[in-house]
């Protein structure tokens, strides 16, 4: 189950089933449907997910287990829909979500990490994003130290969730490292003097960020 506003501001549950098919041999996910909520509390929740469930005809006492991602009044321990429905069920289960899980962990282990890796990581991006001409001058600079034999690629923007796009804009900085070095170089030596080309000169001129990045 999970909770979210759509872009007319209006709520929504939305509920999925994972159950054993006895006619197909094996375990089936499937959606159930959405249902709109006024209120996201916890209590709102639990009266939503028991009306929603009554009306697709399934039992609640069957319920083995329900799975969410770490949002507090879906699964907190004192005051949460899991809670509530333990309440009416005593074995339930609590599954998080395994993507929640593992980009809190990933979060907390970045933290050990220079505040400087995510701001390369940004400012490259951000620097081609808004000027066509600093695009087309990058991809000639790339053209000729590579002579055809590289592909280029186009760099990746980060994510608020950073799952899944914070590897793949490491992996296409890594990959045009030594493109992106002197790119920068020769931008902070030329006639345009940007304090943010001289910053990102600098990161990429120094080797820690790349044994970091890797």
């Amino acid at each position: 189950v999970d909770e979210s506003t759509d872009v007319s501001i209006v709520k929504f549950m939305c509920f999925c089933v994972r159950y054993h098919s006895k006619n197909k041999s094996t375990i089936v996910t499937d959606f159930l449907g959405i249902a709109e909520v006024t209120k996201t509390t916890a209590k709102d929740l639990y009266d939503c997910t028991k009306e929603f469930l009554q009306e697709v005809g399934l039992q609640l006492n069957k319920l083995i287990g329900i799975g969410t991602d770490g949002a507090s009044n879906l699964c907190g321990k004192n005051n949460s829909l899991y809670t509530l429905l333990k309440e009416d069920v005593l074995a339930l289960q609590l599954i998080p979500c395994v993507c929640h899980s593992l980009h809190l962990c990933s979060s907390k282990a970045a933290l050990e990490l220079p505040s400087s890796i995510e701001f390369l990581l940004q400012q490259t991006r951000s620097w081609f994003t808004s000027s066509p001409l600093r695009q087309s001058e990058y991809k000639l600079l790339f053209k000729t130290l590579n002579d055809g034999d590289k592909k280029f690629h186009q760099l990746v923007q980060l994510s608020k969730t950073r799952w899944l796009a914070f590897s793949a804009a490491i992996d296409k900085i890594l990959e045009q490292w030594v493109e992106l070095k002197g790119y920068f170089s020769i931008v902070a030596r030329g006639e345009e003097k940007s304090y943010m080309a001289k910053t990102l000169s600098s990161k990429y001129n120094d080797d820690c960020n790349l044994l970091y990045l890797i």
